[in-house]
């Protein structure tokens, strides 16, 4: 026998106690079963629902032996590729509704009425308007109604579950809801859609309004499918497939030839295309290849670039650290002058000199060696498993040897030489390749101080120093943004008579952990970081605020309006673009006479551009600023700018005065520079007097104006107004 949900709804509708009942007596019997052998494809089903109207057909095998149950919901859901069902309305299939109950009928007389009917479903709706108030509407009724929901075989069986009095409670709360509807303009592909979506087996067709048109089934839906019509259709099907196949045949047969045709011409232009890829193939490897080489290698002179150098450099590194005995160095290579060679004759003959430098370069090593250039007139060399660190000093040695004759570029001599900086391997066991250029690199400086044309080796301290010297640059950074630098002031004074005539202001450092540092640790420092020019500025401001403050306060000094300050400018503060506009800035917001300044430059900056430096020193003198060359003597000491150049002092430097006691040539050199002075109209300054014995000689040789330690050291502030003070009691006069 077969139990389902239909035979538990003639049990409730007659109130049956089910738990008094076994299944024996109430399923339904006999049952109708299959053989597999009948069923061999969906057809067969379809023929069989429509031959008996039932929802489970039983399949059992030859020994009539129970295999399983095909359902309807496991027929639609094989219905996926069934287009067929697209060509048929919802309402060509779908069946009234011969009941309907409004949602405040007892469910009790639900069931009886479902039962009564033969109904696997019942839907509860209400009017559209006020009507009669019977709980049950026929169908001619039901084109007034509005679904609510529905009441299911299954909804009962759920509700039997649970024991419930069914005559307390309404139709409304046994329903399910919502309800799933479809239009009868929809197809029965899209009512199978839904029922698949939803998992229901049953929609309710409505209208336009929303009125209750019917309603549509699982059965309905399959019984749709007749397998008859739809083995007719596929016959036609085929014979007009049949037919395609037969016309088909012609029509290839009739464009065999021409295919043919076109196939070989088709062939043709395929090849030539082919060679044609082909060569564009080649020649985009060869671009490739050349951007790939062109990558790692300089334009310039052909040799490795930075990045190909830095790859062999990782690689020499792992290498060495495999192979505890294994050894390497790097030359980091500089050529001295480049600059000045490029300036003055063009960067043609420079980039010519690079050339010939790389080639160079290339001849004096070995095969496993590399020679790269970085960029500029840098170029480094690494030389791969050398036994000793003579090895690499000898190298240094060839190429500083080879460097040595001219080269012969466009009818001129060039000379140049090569400052080399030597990092070897063992002397810093290097993790990171990075860490062994830098300290060439340091190395390579080293040797440039120490006099170009050399090579030097890296030793830590070596990078102690640079360290250092980066720690000390950012201090010197830090120091100006708070403020301690300081000026010491040396007074001047006139040999002849011993009166103070003016200051030299001079910057100190007032280091927070270090205390005063002198200015020869850091103006070097600030000269390569270019910080001189900040420090120059904030030196010019500050020097001339102060001689302004002491002409204000020491006002009943006659002399003190003619008092000069003098201030070193740096070469790259005398040549920025502002200098001018600074200089006006300071001497305006000071107030101070552009007469009491006085400007100390080096011969070196007279020696640059002539035009420019001219029109410079021709702006400073139109504000009656004075102009001294500092440390006369030292330096080109090219007599020919003295002439041409505005200049008010020179001033000789402290080397020469120390020793004017006792070495006649030194004698001599300062007897020139004042008789130079005075024959051009100048007046000479001397640095460093300390004995008195310097000062009587340079009074004799009639030197005008002096400083030094004889006199008085350099001294702040409160030490300069004790010593004004101190003067005007003594008639301004250094004993």
């Amino acid at each position: 026998g077969i139990f389902t949900e239909r035979d538990l709804l003639r049990l409730t509708a007659k109130e049956r106690t089910l738990a008094e009942m076994t299944i024996g007596d109430v399923m339904t019997k006999p049952v109708k079963t299959f053989q597999k052998a009948q069923i061999k494809e969906l057809f067969d089903v379809l023929s069989l629902n429509r031959l008996y109207g039932i929802r489970h057909f039983p399949i059992v095998d030859n020994h009539n032996q129970f295999l399983g149950v095909i359902t309807l919901e496991a027929i639609q859901s094989l219905l996926e590729p069934m287009d067929w069902l697209r060509f048929q309305r919802v309402e060509e299939v779908m069946s009234s509704i011969s009941l309907s109950v409004l949602p405040t009928a007892s469910a009790r007389r639900v069931i009886q009425s479902m039962f009564e009917h033969q109904l696997s479903s019942v839907v509860i709706a209400e009017p559209f308007e006020s009507q009669n108030n019977s709980e049950l509407k026929t169908s001619v009724e039901n084109s007034n109604l509005r679904g609510l929901g529905i009441i299911t075989e299954r909804d009962i069986i759920q509700f039997q579950y649970l024991e419930l009095n069914l005559d307390n409670i309404q139709a409304q709360t046994l329903m399910s809801k919502p309800l799933f509807l479809v239009s009868p303009e929809n197809s029965l592909w899209e009512a199978h859609q839904q029922m698949q979506q939803h998992r229901v087996r049953r929609l309710i067709v409505v209208g336009e309004q929303g009125e209750l048109k019917g309603i549509i089934t699982q059965n309905r839906l399959l019984q749709a499918l007749d397998p008859k019509e739809m083995y007719a259709v596929i016959e036609v099907l085929q014979r007009q497939v049949n037919e395609l196949k037969t016309e088909k045949a012609k029509l290839l047969q009739n464009r065999a030839q021409e295919l043919e045709g076109q196939v070989r011409k088709r062939n043709f232009e395929l090849e030539t295309a082919n060679q044609q890829l082909q060569q564009e193939i080649t020649k985009r490897l060869q671009i490739e290849k050349q951007l790939v080489h062109d990558a790692l290698h300089d334009r310039l002179t052909g040799l490795p670039n930075r990045a190909l150098l830095m790859e062999r450099i990782e690689f020499t590194i792992q290498h060495a650290k495999r192979n505890s005995d294994y050894l390497f160095a790097l030359l980091f290579i500089d050529l001295d002058r480049f600059k000045v060679i490029n300036d003055s004759l063009g960067h043609l003959i420079g980039d010519r000199l690079l050339i010939e430098v790389s080639k160079l370069l290339q001849k004096s090593l070995r095969d496993n060696d590399m020679v790269a250039r970085l960029g500029g007139d840098e170029f480094v060399i690494l030389l791969d498993g050398i036994h000793k660190l003579q090895d690499a000093t000898q190298i240094s040695e060839r190429i500083q040897n080879l460097l040595a004759p001219p080269f012969y570029l466009e009818g001129q001599a060039i000379y140049t030489s090569a400052s080399i900086g030597i990092a070897l391997s063992s002397s810093n066991n290097y993790d990171h390749r990075e860490e062994l250029l830098r300290d060439a690199d340091i190395a390579m400086y080293r040797a440039k101080k120490k006099g170009k044309g050399c090579y030097e080796v890296f030793d830590q301290d070596m990078y102690l120093e640079t360290f250092k010297f980066v720690q000390l640059e950012n201090n010197l950074r830090l120091a100006l943004e708070q403020e301690q630098l300081i000026l010491h002031y040396q007074p001047i004074v006139s040999l002849s008579n011993r009166q103070l005539v003016g200051f030299e202001a001079l910057v100190r450092w007032q280091h927070s952990q270090r205390g005063l540092i002198p200015p020869s640790e850091f103006i070097p420092i600030a000269e390569d970081t270019g910080l001189i020019v900040p420090i120059g500025e904030w030196l010019l401001a500050e020097a001339c605020r102060q001689l302004k403050i002491w002409q204000q306060k020491f006002v009943s000094i006659p002399q003190i309006e003619t008092l000069k300050i003098s201030i070193n400018v740096a070469s790259q503060q005398f040549q920025h673009p502002q200098f001018i506009n600074k200089l006006d800035e300071v001497l305006l917001a000071t107030g101070l006479n552009g007469s009491c300044l006085r400007l100390e430059i080096t011969e070196s900056i007279l020696m640059e551009s002539g035009g420019t430096i001219q029109n410079i020193l021709a702006q400073i003198k139109k504000r009656n600023v004075k102009l001294s060359i500092d440390d006369f003597g030292t330096g080109y000491s090219c007599l020919s700018y003295l002439s041409r150049f505005p200049i008010d002092n020179l001033k000789i430097d402290r080397s020469f005065i120390e020793r004017l006691s006792f070495d006649a040539e030194n004698f001599e050199i300062v007897r020139t520079i004042i008789t130079l002075a005075k024959s051009l109209g100048m007046d000479a300054i001397s640095e460093g007097i300390e004995t008195i014995e310097q000062l009587t000689q340079l009074k004799n040789l009639g030197c005008e104006f002096g400083q030094g330690y004889l006199f008085a050291q350099p001294l702040d502030v409160q030490e300069i107004e004790s010593v004004l003070v101190d003067q005007l009691d003594a008639g301004f006069e250094f004993c």
